[in-house]
């Protein structure tokens, strides 16, 4: 999937953060399975239908094409796909199939290379590159 779809995936994860809805409710809300919740909004590997979209919208109180263009402006801030920071540590994890199929999905994103945080930030763990970290 396209750069787009990572941009409407990361807008409704920090929405619900935001509204403080979990992925769970999400699917219940919309009326799609984990999985499909799954392949639109974390591993991005299916096209959302439109259908899909709106419900969303309407989940987080806003209309579809105020969700459309905020992802469109999030989408300039992320530039190309890169490898999610909480994906990564979700991955441990994964069965054997689940890494496959992450990792095909990565192949064919042209995702490789090192973790790429969008914004900037360390982890709280992570030195800030001033020999300081929020844990230490």
């Amino acid at each position: 999937m396209d750069t787009k779809q990572h941009a409407l995936a990361a807008e409704i994860r920090a929405e619900s953060a935001a509204q403080q809805i979990s992925a769970k409710d999400m699917q219940k809300a919309v009326g799609v399975s984990s999985s499909a919740w799954s392949n639109y909004f974390v591993a991005c590997t299916r096209d959302v239908p439109m259908g899909v979209v709106v419900a969303v919208a309407e989940a987080l109180g806003m209309t579809g094409s105020e969700l459309l263009r905020r992802a469109e402006a999030r989408e300039k801030v992320l530039g190309p796909p890169s490898v999610d920071p909480v994906t990564s540590e979700l991955e441990n994890g994964l069965s054997a199939s689940s890494r496959r199929a992450l990792e095909q999905a990565r192949r064919e994103l042209g995702v490789t290379g090192p973790v790429r945080d969008p914004f900037g930030s360390a982890r709280a763990d992570q030195d800030d590159g001033r020999g300081r970290s929020a844990t230490g």
